[in-house]
């Protein structure tokens, strides 16, 4: 007799144990959501300012076709002919990169609450039944991070490009810069 008292205090006990480690493990999930939605709106902000960075880029081409327009015409009267004839550079030198728009939506949290702990008097069929509850939600959990971890990547693939565009904007602005200030030191 007692040894069945032992083995049933040693069920229940290991049964606690295991719910208690599934609680744990939703809410780190849950966590995790969290953290993955917060990255997320920050890549987008991110973004976003880089968008900006890029069209001020062409803004900045602009005021070097007109810088390159008055260095012509004030080199000569047939730079200032040249001018009138040749049409001006629109200065898009960079494509608008547009935003992939999210394919799955990412819930901040997951539906469904942590459950209380069961005690000691409860039977081990319900405490299976939260066991298996928990992993229904840990799993689904896990699918959720699964579709962050994609948007993610979708949108530092898109700011790489945008990156990509900055750069080769920025290398050809300093070319043109470079080309009129020596026109500019022939002048003198």
């Amino acid at each position: 007799m007692e040894t069945q008292k032992t083995e049933l205090y040693t069920g229940h006990t290991i049964h606690q144990e295991c719910l208690d480690s599934s609680i744990r493990s939703l809410r780190m999930v849950q966590e995790t959501i969290s953290l993955g939605s917060e990255t997320m709106e920050m890549l987008e902000n991110q973004g976003n300012q880089l968008e900006k960075i890029d069209v001020s880029l062409s803004g900045i081409h602009n005021f070097l076709n007109t810088a390159e327009r008055h260095l012509r015409s004030i080199k000569s009267i047939s730079g200032s002919i040249y001018n009138k004839f040749v049409p001006q550079w629109d200065g898009n030198i960079t494509k608008k990169i547009s935003h992939t728009e999210k394919q799955n939506q990412i819930p901040e949290k997951m539906d469904g609450n942590i459950p209380p702990q069961f005690g000691m008097g409860n039977s081990f069929s319900k405490t299976e039944s939260k066991i298996d509850e928990n992993l229904v939600e840990i799993s689904k959990g896990v699918d959720i991070l699964h579709r962050i971890a994609i948007e993610q990547n979708n949108e530092l693939d898109r700011q790489n490009k945008i990156i990509d565009s900055i750069r080769s904007g920025v290398d050809t602005s300093n070319r043109r810069i470079t080309m009129m200030n020596n026109e500019m030191k022939k002048l003198n």
